[in-house]
């Protein structure tokens, strides 16, 4: 008997197009969901995929592309989780940047102060200082000067001119340790200060015609120091390294008193509710780092952390007191303590939240 052979085709599945769809939708969400728009084709992939999976189970002749379609459902889920978990991990992100920020503004400001520290160790234990002039705003901020020189010593020499612009500078004594390379112009940019713009080296020490005699501008300092001067014009007994470990010398720069929105109130009749209002405008308002007379530095949430609990961006009103006229605009004359702690310090100069300027 002729064996006779069967002549048919087994099925063959010919659509897997919503398979594959689901597997494109997937990828272009998983793609953009780092840009925090991939949900939109993300939940397009997993609805398309499910449909295309229950219809390939269903019917396994016509449809095929199972993996594509389980492999746009999981990219899908993906799509939506990534875009959470960026909204969810993202302040923890900032707040770990701020915190860096924070820690390099303090490393500057100990470098600064054990800067000072040392030379005061060279220098009779007096902290840089240059010749005594009255108060008055203008010598309180930077200077756009250069003086033509051959080299730092000259320019220094310069600055102990009988009658000199800098006369009574605070930021202009503080140069000193610049010229002298006991410090980095550098040292004194912290990073979250919004008002400061990055130079080089060079730039910040020195131009074409010669070297600075100050900080060029108010966008290159962070940082205020206590005013040196005693009401008769000599150093006061707090600018010297012999001095006691609780007592503030410099700071993150204090905000000027009225300016910004809200309004700074750098003397707060009452505690005020919220810090930021009361804080340096560096490091959002959280507080300021605050280098103290034994080379330490430490963050301070409120700027009451002077000797007695002494408010560093004004005066405090400690009995016994001598008084000189002058200091930030809209403020009592400065109150100092001369001959011995506790010192009641102020903070110079300030930062004007309106404009930058100080």
């Amino acid at each position: 008997m002729e064996k006779v052979e069967l002549d048919y085709q087994s099925p063959t599945a010919t659509r897997g197009g919503l398979a594959k769809t689901a597997m494109i939708l997937g990828t272009v969400g998983f793609i953009t969901s780092f840009f925090l728009v991939g949900i939109v084709p993300g939940i397009a992939a997993i609805f398309v995929g499910l449909i295309a999976a229950r219809r390939i189970q269903s019917q396994p002749c016509i449809y095929y592309g199972l993996g594509f379609a389980r492999a746009g459902v999981w990219l899908g889920v993906t799509s939506c989780l990534v875009p959470m978990g960026i909204v969810v991990l993202l302040p923890a992100t900032c707040g770990c940047h701020e915190i860096s920020n924070r820690s390099a503004c303090g490393a500057n400001m100990r470098g600064i102060m054990q800067s000072m520290y040392v030379y005061a160790a060279d220098n009779g234990d007096a902290y840089p200082l240059l010749p005594y002039a009255s108060y008055r705003i203008t010598n309180s901020g930077t200077l756009a000067a250069t003086v033509p020189a051959p080299n730092a010593n000259e320019a220094i020499k310069s600055m102990y001119v009988g009658g000199a612009a800098q006369d009574g500078s605070v930021l202009a004594s503080v140069w000193l340790l610049v010229l002298k390379n006991y410090t980095s112009p550098k040292q004194y940019l912290c990073r979250d200060d919004p008002f400061v713009n990055g130079k080089t080296h060079s730039e910040l020490t020195s131009g074409a015609s010669g070297w600075h005699i100050n900080f060029q501008g108010p966008d290159q300092i962070s940082y205020a120091f206590a005013y040196p001067y005693a009401p008769d014009g000599k150093p006061g007994a707090w600018w010297k390294n012999t001095t006691d470990s609780s007592l503030p010398l410099a700071c993150d720069m204090p905000p000027l008193n009225g300016t910004g929105k809200p309004a700074r109130n750098v003397s707060p009749g009452a505690f005020p509710a919220d810090l930021h209002s009361w804080n340096s405008p560096n490091h959002r308002g959280d507080g300021q780092n605050v280098g103290f007379a034994d080379g330490h530095a430490e963050f301070a949430r409120r700027p009451d952390i002077g000797q007695d609990n002494d408010n560093i961006f004004t005066t405090s009103g400690i009995k016994g007191v001598s008084e000189f006229g002058g200091t930030q605009p809209a403020k009592a004359p400065i109150n100092i303590q001369t001959d011995k702690p506790p010192f009641d310090v102020v903070m110079v100069p300030a930062r004007d939240l309106d404009t930058g300027g100080i």
